[in-house]
């Protein structure tokens, strides 16, 4: 790969270093004169592509861009693909503000059946490296999903969930026997063959062999009623119905069993709106749906490309993709097809619908995509008349854009820390959210007012004219008040309206008291609207906090617990973190499953086992 940049700026330097652009793929960098990267695309043509942002036929969000510009870097590279490739790399790595960012990162969960056991357990499964396998079931879009099918083969097939140290140190059935929810294997209440049946038909039924599993039950039914076995062919009985009714609320069933993912994509207020219903084996496993801001082009073939290479890049790849959106675009279209496939290493379809049940299945998804932004539209309404509220009741001139919440919170004296959530008319901007682990060791866990103020410091030195707040709340009195005021005034912050929020008196919801300043303050009505707000904005500062508290704590738990594991060093732990996700996860692996991370052999991974049971 060749590299290459010139510094002049604005729309002048792409036609002045047009010339020294060669004709080959490649991706580019623009840079503003702070030298931060913009944006980074890509290009079959560099010249071509890089020439035509000097016209002036781009909309405004990217003729703003341009105007920005006052650096371009470019890499070439051996072909189009590789550019796609390093595109998607640096994208991810860089998050340019002007790129399309999928920054949600979310696992979705699987349902596994542990066959290393006599009696195989059912659970819920997560894992970056999950992919569907023999007794590796989904993706499905939530959890909530997965414990509801699990439930469902718990009540058809009565498979246990229970870990095996549960299981070992059973004398009598748990309750789940008693609502016939599992055969109690534990005890002894089901045969090895007969509880090994059960598990290969609910692994048939999660591949979508329904009709099969139906027959297979019919026939044993019908066995055991010539052997007089009513009992039995009452429970099969049972099971049946169980699975007619399960056949009968599944409104939608593709055909052949087939795996696809239907995408609709809208845009609405500024915003791409992406909704997914997923199929697997025919099966509808649940939807989920992003919100991106659109932060350059109103090309939605563009954001329909950009969407599909970060969102699958990590993730299973279904055979078929069904979007709302033509790609029209022979270069798009090339684009993703290209990378989904030597990804997935298998041919990937990429339409729009087009047999009766595909189009009706689209019509549901963009349905659901509607009503999406209608609620959207609802909170944002409600949220921006909230903050209009606010600005009236702390007399702010200019509508307010942006508020931030601040607490501390320790646990027992360790891990003192502060929390920054961040607020804007458009609802709560998580990715916004900060935490600031106290760097001064001098600063004792329970002095708020030390914390918050290194908080503060932390904060306020790295505000920017983007990312500078109208109005921020204090969790605390007069004293957290005071310091903050300090701190603002100290660093000539003196159009940020500062705000405490007292608990009054009695620490009851209701009796807040807000303090403008040592002798001003405000006490609204208990039904007040307005209160109501700043309540829930505080309490989400205090989950956060709590939240960040917690997750720190156990990342400290889980270091310290693989490390007392004889050869478990730095990188080995990093390696069985990154496979399995979590600690949880290392726990409830088999010896088999633990030698898959490399590195870890037999006998290491024997100790791990028997570490943790």
């Amino acid at each position: 790969m060749l590299k290459n940049s010139l510094a002049i700026s604005g729309i002048e330097l792409i036609r002045k270093i047009h010339l020294n652009i060669p004709n080959q793929s490649g991706i580019y960098k623009m840079l503003d004169i702070t030298g931060q990267i913009i944006y980074i695309g890509k290009a079959k043509n560099l010249k071509q592509r890089l020439y035509s942002y000097s016209l002036k036929t781009h909309n405004p969000r990217t003729y703003a861009m341009v105007q920005n510009i006052y650096k371009i870097e470019w890499v070439i590279t051996n072909s189009e693909y590789d550019a796609l490739l390093l595109e998607s790399s640096l994208i991810k790595q860089i998050q340019p503000k002007y790129n399309i960012l999928l920054k949600d990162d979310r696992q979705f969960p699987f349902i596994k059946i542990e066959t290393d056991h006599p009696f195989p357990r059912i659970l819920v499964y997560k894992s970056k490296q999950a992919t569907p396998t023999k007794n590796i079931f989904g993706p499905f879009a939530s959890t909530y999903y997965v414990k509801e099918n699990i439930k469902l083969l718990q009540q058809i097939f009565q498979l246990r969930t229970c870990t095996d140290s549960f299981f070992n140190n059973r004398e009598k059935p748990c309750i789940l026997y008693q609502i016939k929810r599992c055969s109690a294997p534990c005890v002894k209440k089901i045969k090895t063959k007969d509880y090994t049946l059960s598990i290969n038909q609910a692994m048939s039924f999660l591949k979508g062999n329904n009709l099969k599993v139906k027959e297979d039950l019919i026939n044993t039914m019908k066995q055991a009623s010539k052997q007089q076995d009513f009992e039995r062919a009452i429970i099969l009985r049972e099971r049946i119905k169980l699975l007619q009714n399960n056949h009968h609320k599944q409104s939608i069933i593709l055909q052949n069993q087939s795996d696809a993912d239907f995408i609709a994509l809208m845009e609405y207020n500024g915003q791409f709106i992406y909704n997914i219903f997923m199929f697997r084996y025919g099966y509808n496993h649940g939807s989920v749906n992003f919100i991106i801001p659109i932060p350059l082009q109103d090309n939605l073939e563009e954001a329909l490309r950009a969407f599909l290479i970060q969102f699958y890049n990590k993730r299973e790849i279904p055979k078929n993709i069904y979007t709302n959106i033509a790609l029209k675009d022979s270069e798009i279209l090339q684009d993703v097809k290209g990378y989904l496939n030597n990804k997935s290493g298998k041919r990937i379809n990429i339409k729009t619908p087009n047999s009766t049940l595909s189009k009706n299945i689209m019509e549901i998804v963009i349905h659901n995509t509607l009503e999406l932004i209608k609620q959207q539209e609802q909170v944002t309404n409600k949220w921006v008349g909230n903050f209009q509220a606010l600005a009236e009741l702390f007399k702010i001139k200019n509508p307010i854009t942006r508020i931030e919440l601040y607490d501390n919170s320790h646990l027992y004296g360790t891990f003192p820390l502060g929390a920054m959530v961040c607020a804007t008319p458009a609802g709560f901007s998580k990715k916004d959210y900060r935490t600031f682990y106290v760097k001064n060791e001098n600063i004792q866990p329970n002095d708020d007012y030390a914390i918050l103020a290194e908080t503060l410091i932390r904060r306020f030195n790295k505000l920017t004219p983007e990312n500078t707040p109208q109005l921020i709340f204090i969790d605390g009195g007069k004293g957290q008040l005071s310091t903050a005021k300090s701190i603002a005034t100290q660093l000539n912050l003196t159009d940020i309206k500062i705000i405490a929020i007292g608990k009054g008196p009695n620490r009851n919801a209701g009796e807040e008291t807000l303090y403008l300043n040592n002798k001003e303050t405000i006490n609204l009505p208990r039904y007040s609207a307005t209160l109501h707000f700043i309540q829930m904005l505080r309490n989400e500062v205090h989950r956060f906090a709590i939240t960040s508290l917690r997750k720190r704590k156990l990342k400290s738990l889980t270091t310290s617990e693989l490390s007392h594991i004889a050869g478990i060093g730095v990188k080995r732990k990093k390696d069985l973190l990154t496979y399995f996700g979590s600690i949880e996860n290392i726990r409830n692996a088999t010896i088999t499953e633990l030698t898959q991370v490399k590195g870890v052999s037999v006998a290491l991974a024997t100790k791990i086992f028997n570490w943790f049971h």
